[in-house]
């Protein structure tokens, strides 16, 4: 299927989806930190307390899609690269931000945990 433009302003749709479902996750790990806990718990609460509404955002977006992405009619052409790349980047991106973002936040605080005295 070529990328119309339209499937352009999909990606650009999905880039603020991805943000925004990062800083729901980074906020509350956040907010975690603030209330004294350690690193390595707030960032697994962090995803145990906002794993539904990520995933659940992220369900219901897809299936409110779904039924563009399967229409037939000339008028639904034009939208349904856009259903498309919104759809499959919101899978992609959903399993980005509830596994890979918090193994890299892991990874970056071991990091500078263990670099400590490269910073001064």
């Amino acid at each position: 299927m070529p990328l119309s433009i339209f499937g352009y302003l999909g990606i650009i749709a999905l880039i603020g989806i991805i943000v925004n479902d990062s800083l729901v996750l980074v906020s509350k790990m956040n907010t975690f930190l603030k209330e004294g806990m350690e690193f390595k718990e707030a960032v697994y609460q962090a995803g145990v307390v906002r794993f539904r509404a990520i995933f659940l955002t992220s369900l219901t977006t897809i299936a409110g899609l779904a039924p563009l992405m399967l229409e037939k009619s000339f008028q639904a052409q034009f939208l349904i690269p856009m259903a498309v790349s919104v759809s499959y980047g919101i899978t992609i991106a959903t399993v980005i931000t509830l596994i890979i973002l918090p193994v890299m936040l892991m990874v970056k605080n071991e990091l500078k945990r263990r670099f400590h005295w490269a910073r001064h």
